[in-house]
């Protein structure tokens, strides 16, 4: 008994001994986990020379350690500017480029790294007489708070493939000469606001105003704005292609004596479709659609007032399809007109304000009303006891248009 016990002692004691001599005591090591899952947030997805983003930055860690943070940049300058603690902020260089920022998050044992590339574009100037912003790696970003002026005598031209970013709320075009875009359908020119993908963000779109105010819009992108794009005081435009969208107020508006010639347009998703007071548009091949309560409103006083619709989808706007007051007589032809304003509810494709008092007969021949029969396209139509007549003969068992 005692030999076997003597056994099973030198036995331990021998393991013992070598597993200390071969290295194998795990109980001497100390296990740790560096900090994991790094990610850096920014509040602004676009910058000028000067500008600045706050940058946060998150890590986990498995082990429960506090973690410290410190940022470096290779350009720009930090703040602090020793680019220490989890929150920063990252002044851009005087010049454009792209930027590396770097963020280290570090359990006082281990240290882990992750870097974010900082785009910085070209301030926009429009300032001399005559200007064209060419295309670039980088976005051109108007920085100012007050809506850029291009004024009389003054022509900008914006090349296929550009994008502009508007800092400010207030910042747009306010065009009293000459603006002039040439997107492609490949390579369009995108007007929008400093916001990241996904956020919707603000600003005051393009007016152009006065006699002297002219311009040639193709293939271009008008994103979030305030104001869309708006043709008044005997301004005259002539757009294709363009995309009018989430705009808070109406997509286009042309009004006291503005003159638009719209073709192959989206005006989409807006506060309200289009607005015309007073106004000359040719609007033909467009799709004005799920906007709030008009697809176009039209009103017609003492000023120039011309509106022809054309090859036309006016469909799903919350309220109306189409408004009229005062003596507005528009002509509406070929035109896909359907589910405008609760469609289980009668008299939404076409409301006669009150005060309505044109009396002449009102032409939209030829349309799709998706409706069979003149009973079912009367209750469409509200007159508010107005005695006008709209002519809807001829109309379509199929729609002729498309988005």
């Amino acid at each position: 008994m005692r030999a076997k016990l003597a056994q099973v002692v030198a036995l331990a004691l021998f393991s013992t001994i070598l597993a200390v001599v071969s290295g194998c005591d795990d109980s001497l090591e100390f296990a740790n986990e560096p900090p994991g899952e790094l990610s850096i947030t920014k509040n602004r997805c676009f910058l000028g020379p000067g500008d600045t983003v706050t940058l946060i930055g998150r890590a986990t860690d498995a082990d429960g350690d506090e973690i410290s943070y410190s940022w470096t940049a290779e350009a720009g300058t930090l703040s602090p500017a020793d680019g220490k603690g989890q929150v920063v902020t990252w002044e851009a260089p005087g010049g454009h480029g792209t930027f590396r920022v770097t963020l280290e998050a570090t359990d006082e044992l281990e240290v882990a790294s992750k870097g974010i590339d900082l785009d910085v574009g070209r301030k926009l100037d429009v300032s001399l007489d005559y200007n064209t912003l060419d295309k670039t790696d980088y976005p051109y970003i108007a920085q100012d708070i007050l809506p850029l002026d291009i004024s009389e005598q003054t022509t900008v031209e914006i090349e296929a493939g550009v994008t502009v970013v508007f800092n400010e709320k207030m910042g747009g075009f306010d065009v009293w000469g000459t603006l002039v875009i040439n997107g492609t359908q490949q390579d369009r020119v995108f007007l929008r606001p400093n916001v990241c993908p996904g956020e919707r963000g603000e600003w005051k779109g393009i007016r152009f105003s006065g006699n002297q105010a002219a311009g040639t819009l193709s293939c271009l992108t008008i994103g979030s704005t305030t104001g869309g794009l708006a043709v008044e005081n005997e301004a005259i435009v002539t757009a294709d292609n363009i995309i009018v969208d989430k705009t808070y107020g109406y997509g286009v508006t042309v009004i006291s004596g503005g003159s638009l010639t719209l073709s192959n347009a989206r005006i989409w998703d807006n506060g309200n479709g289009i607005y015309v007071e007073d106004g000359i548009l040719m609007l033909q091949e467009s799709s004005i659609r799920d906007n709030g309560k008009y697809g176009i409103l039209m009103v017609a006083g003492t000023g120039p007032f011309d509106v022809t619709v054309l090859d036309c989808v006016v469909a799903k706007n919350s309220q109306y399809g189409f408004g009229l007051e005062g003596v507005a007589k528009p002509v509406v032809n070929n035109c896909s007109i359907f589910m405008n304003g609760p469609y289980e509810v009668d008299g939404h494709t076409l409301i006669l304000l009150p005060g309505y008092i044109n009396t002449g007969p009102i032409d939209m021949t030829g349309n799709f009303w998706d409706a069979a029969t003149a009973v079912e396209i009367e209750k469409q139509i509200t007159k508010n006891g107005s005695p006008t007549e709209v002519d809807y003969s001829g109309w379509l068992d199929e729609p002729p248009v498309y988005d």
